[in-house]
């Protein structure tokens, strides 16, 4: 479990981070990945103190896998010369 979401370890490799939702199979809604992502905690707040505290990281970094790292990743899966 130590391995398992470790994103503060992986920004530490160099690994760049790249978020989604996992819609249909959960919300739309990116807020509680962003929340979860910076208190490392469910929406009600468990674990307090956050699960492996240790790989928090901050708001900015969490936006910037939701948003630039995962267009980044979509831009690369489309064939250059493609419409």
């Amino acid at each position: 479990m130590k391995s398992t979401y470790a994103w503060h370890t992986m920004i530490d490799k160099g690994i760049p981070l790249a978020f989604g939702s996992d819609c249909p199979v959960e919300a739309m809604d990116i807020m509680p990945n962003l929340y979860s992502a910076v208190s490392r905690t469910d929406l009600s707040g468990s674990p307090q103190g956050g699960w492996m505290p240790e790989e928090k990281i901050d708001v900015f970094t969490a936006l910037k896998g939701l948003h630039h790292r995962w267009c980044l990743c979509l831009v690369r899966r489309i064939p250059k010369g493609n419409p």
